[in-house]
């Protein structure tokens, strides 16, 4: 199970989804995907149900293809056999947190943000690092996996910090898996906190590379040798009340 993105990315020019190596023909695209993605159905019943997903799938991936142009690209994928109740459910569903910590007074923010002047003067007039770091547009998924997405949003707040922390255009992937395996104050693929991911970051003095731990897609045992940090730690985070826009601001500027 894939932690990359697995979604065809379509070309500017493209103007089908013949063109992005699949057939013209919807049957055969689906044979050509059920092995790309290695599906395998219980019998002949749900593979029809699974091809009428599939169907609609392909076809509004073809339509928007021939459709204008726009800012984004669409294309099939491990869901694609999916129906709407499904993808709502796999996309939709917060995992129960099993005991979550207390959260702790935000004694980092000294002061706030209460107008734009404000913010200019401290930020700098704004923020938008999406065209400077391209690690901060990267996109990972967790396949299949249900109940991980705690261990990916963390990976991706550490990967952003160190990317502008240290001016890089490329930081190196960091371990989902690590996380996942040996963050015991959460629960795997079950459910999982950022906070306590954040904290075992610091106790564990940071995190090894996706490359020296990859990633699998389900709970393993801890691999207590590879677990150990690559200088990628951190040693603090700091929370900012939900919906406020001037802490986040701040919190990120300071």
């Amino acid at each position: 199970m894939s932690e990359e993105a697995t979604s065809p990315s379509p070309s500017p020019t493209a103007t089908s989804i013949s063109s992005e190596g699949y057939p013209a023909d919807v049957a055969q695209a689906f044979e050509q995907w059920m092995k790309e993605y290695e599906r395998v159905y219980s019998g002949d019943e749900e593979k029809e149900r699974r091809f009428a997903n599939f169907k609609k799938s392909f076809n509004f991936v073809e339509n928007f293809m021939k459709g204008p142009k726009q800012s984004f690209t669409v294309g099939l994928n491990l869901f694609s056999d999916m129906d709407e109740d499904e993808k709502r459910a796999f996309h939709c569903t917060v995992p129960i947190l099993h005991n979550p910590p207390p959260i702790p007074s935000n004694k980092r923010i000294k002061k706030r943000i209460t107008s734009l002047d404000d913010f200019s003067r401290i930020c700098g007039g704004g923020i938008d690092w999406s065209e400077s770091f391209a690690s901060i547009k990267r996109i990972r998924g967790q396949g299949l996996t249900f109940g991980s997405c705690w261990a990916f949003a963390t990976i991706a707040a550490v990967e952003a910090l160190h990317a502008l922390t240290f001016q890089l255009q490329n930081p190196p992937m960091l371990s989902v898996q690590l996380l996942i395996d040996c963050n015991v104050a959460n629960h795997g693929c079950g459910g999982g906190n950022v906070l306590n991911a954040f904290t075992y970051i610091i106790s564990n003095e940071g995190l090894n590379t996706k490359q020296n731990y990859p990633y699998h897609g389900i709970q393993r045992t801890c691999d207590t040798v590879k677990k150990k940090g690559d200088g990628l730690e951190i040693d603090a985070y700091t929370l900012v009340n939900p919906r406020n826009k001037d802490q986040l601001a701040y919190a990120l500027c300071e």
